[in-house]
């Protein structure tokens, strides 16, 4: 892991725990990340979304592409959604098919402006979800992902990262 994934894992870092401590009114625990090295989300229900962008240093602007994933258990995923619009989901309902990706969303939005004071800027993609068992994930090519288990009172989750590196 080199300086610059870490410096650009900060704000999605610090943007999460905002997220879930004013939306879900719960504090997280971030565990140790580890280098992820297959393309199974090992969850039911994953929102993600694209994050490309350029990056300028030494008064070069380069390209990079990356994804932010949060990935659920469907038991994880009812609590997320019964939290956060104050109901009590005991199903999948088309009422919180875009819960995950709204706190995708807001995370990304949150990390937006830490980002583009290291000279990161970033062009969104819409955010979008994955169901079923055992899905894959399709990272971009030339990317390092790092996933981070995540603790709170609502049960564990994925929280995966991947940049580009971009060499100047």
């Amino acid at each position: 892991m080199n300086d610059m994934f870490l410096k650009f894992s900060a704000p999605f870092i610090k943007s999460t725990k905002n997220t879930f401590s004013t939306m879900m009114s719960t504090t997280i625990t971030m565990h140790s990340p580890q280098i992820k090295t297959d393309n199974q989300a090992g969850a039911d229900i994953t929102a993600l979304i694209g994050i490309n962008g350029t990056v300028s240093a030494n008064g070069q602007d380069k390209e990079f592409r990356g994804l932010l994933a949060l990935c659920f258990s469907k038991a994880i995923y009812l609590k997320l959604a019964s939290r956060m619009l104050g109901e009590d989901y005991t199903d999948l309902v088309p009422d919180i098919a875009d819960a995950g990706s709204e706190v995708a969303n807001i995370i990304l939005g949150g990390s937006k402006q830490e980002l583009l004071n290291m000279g990161i800027k970033l062009q969104l993609t819409s955010p979008s979800t994955i169901r079923g068992t055992d899905h894959e994930i399709s990272y971009p090519k030339g990317s390092t992902t790092m996933r981070t288990t995540v603790t709170c009172d609502l049960g564990d989750f994925y929280l995966d990262l991947c940049y580009q590196d971009v060499k100047f």
